[in-house]
C-alpha cells in the first residue's frame, strides 16, 4: 500500500507525499468503517508489540461524543474529559517520549529521534493509542465515534498511527518490516469488514493477527534496558 510506504520512507518527495495523503483521504471518505478498521488494526499492531511493561500500554482514557462514552483503565483514573492519561498526566505533549529519548535541550523538533512528536497529539488520537492496547476493534470503535467527515477521521487515525509507530521504532529502528506487512494486511482486512458491514474478522484472520503480534513483539524487559534515568 503506497500510503503505508510513505510512513517507512522519509525521503519521499513533498509533492508525492501530499498526493498519497489526498488519495488516502478519499479512501477514508468512501468508507468510515474501512478507515476505522485499517487505522485501528495498524495502531493496535504497533502498540501491542511494545514490551508489556511499556507505560504506553497502560494508559487510562475516555472519549465522550454526544451520548457515546467509552472508557478504559482504572489506575490512573480516566480523565473527566476526552483524552488519555499516562502516569497520571495528560498524554499527547511533545515530551511524551522523554523516558526513552533524550530531549535536552528541550526542543523535540530539533532532533531526528523526537521530531515526530513535536506538534503534540490531539486528545482523540491520544485515546485511540490508549485503547489500542486492548486490540484493533477497541481502537477502531474510538475512531468510529469521530462524528464528522473523512478529513477528521483521517487526521485522527494518521496522527495516532504516527505516534504508535514512533514508539515502536525507538526500540527496533526505522527499518521495521512490520509496518509494511501490517499496512498490507489491514488494508485487505478493512476491505472485507467494509463489504460485510460488520466490525468482525474471520477466525482464520484472528489467528493471523495474533501470530503477527507474537512474531513482532519486542521482548519483555526491553523498556527497562532502554529507559533513561
Amino acid at each position: 500500500m503506497s500510503w503505508t510506504a510513505a510512513l517507512c520512507e522519509p525521503l519521499i518527495s513533498t509533492s508525492r507525499r501530499a498526493q498519497l495523503d489526498a488519495q488516502m483521504r478519499d479512501r477514508v471518505n468512501a468508507s468510515h468503517l474501512w478507515a476505522a478498521t485499517f487505522f485501528g488494526g495498524m495502531i493496535a499492531d504497533a502498540v501491542r508489540t511494545l514490551p508489556g511493561e511499556d507505560p504506553w500500554r497502560h494508559m487510562s482514557a475516555k472519549i465522550r461524543v454526544g451520548q457515546i462514552e467509552l472508557t478504559r483503565g482504572e489506575i490512573p483514573r480516566p480523565p473527566e474529559v476526552t483524552g488519555a492519561l499516562l502516569r497520571g498526566q495528560a498524554f499527547g505533549a511533545p515530551d511524551a517520549g522523554k523516558d526513552l529519548v533524550d530531549l535536552t535541550p528541550g526542543d523535540p523538533s530539533s532532533a531526528v529521534a523526537s521530531a515526530a512528536l513535536a506538534e503534540g497529539l490531539n486528545p482523540v488520537s491520544a485515546v485511540v493509542v490508549a485503547f489500542a492496547t486492548d486490540g484493533w476493534r477497541h481502537a477502531g470503535e474510538v475512531l468510529r465515534s469521530v462524528p464528522t467527515g473523512g478529513r477528521d477521521l483521517f487526521d485522527t487515525g494518521a496522527e495516532a498511527l504516527r505516534w504508535a509507530l514512533w514508539r515502536r521504532r525507538v526500540y527496533v529502528g526505522l527499518d521495521d518490516p512490520m509496518t509494511m506487512l501490517s499496512g498490507m494486511q489491514w488494508a485487505w482486512r478493512a476491505q472485507q469488514v467494509a463489504e460485510s458491514g460488520e466490525m468482525e474478522l474471520a477466525d482464520s484472520e484472528k489467528e493471523l493477527v495474533a501470530q503477527s503480534i507474537a512474531d513482532y513483539s519486542i521482548p519483555a524487559g526491553s523498556y527497562e534496558r532502554y529507559r533513561l534515568g
